[in-house]
């Protein structure tokens, strides 16, 4: 199987023409800044996997695991499974929407690998590149700045001709 697309984001929606949209899609990083300094950090992620045979002999598998670990510790490992439908046809797109995720506040990489299992058992496993994850410090009043947006507003005068200079 081959990979076309492999997308991490906040939130996937799905329409009836079979458009998919992404909300808040995510490069190569992760970058959280928690309320507070909890043990881990819950957000929703979501995950859009499609994939095809790599030539027309290829047969589909029948199902998938879709496995999500950390750097920091692989106990901590999620991992997600379906069928694939007969009649998918030759390309899949896996749309996985996770709420709450929990991310560890150890964590520093996350790893993605997906496993195709097939009825003859000769299943397949592919491994993305992983995703840097960067966790600020909680805010708080103390080292929250407020930058100033647009051009400060001019003095009224400025605003209208005074009467004299009509």
């Amino acid at each position: 199987m081959l990979v076309n697309n492999f997308i991490v984001c906040d939130f996937i929606k799905q329409e009836n023409s079979r458009k998919y949209n992404f909300l808040g899609v995510y490069d190569d990083t992760i970058i959280i800044s928690p309320a507070n300094k909890a043990p881990a950090i819950v957000l929703p992620l979501a995950f859009y996997i499609r994939v095809r045979p790599n030539d027309e002999k290829e047969v589909m598998p029948e199902s998938f695991k879709f496995t999500i670990s950390f750097e920091s510790d692989d106990s901590l490992a999620h991992d997600f499974a379906g069928k694939i439908s007969a009649e998918s046809g030759k390309k899949i797109a896996i749309v996985l929407s996770i709420f709450p995720f929990t991310i560890p506040y150890s964590a520093k990489r996350m790893n993605f690998k997906i496993a195709f299992f097939y009825a003859d058992g000769k299943n397949k496993e592919h491994e993305f590149e992983s995703m840097k994850i960067l966790i600020n410090e909680p805010a708080s009043p103390k080292n929250m700045e407020f930058p100033a947006i647009g051009s400060p507003i001019p003095k009224k005068e400025k605003l209208h001709a005074s009467k004299k200079e009509k």
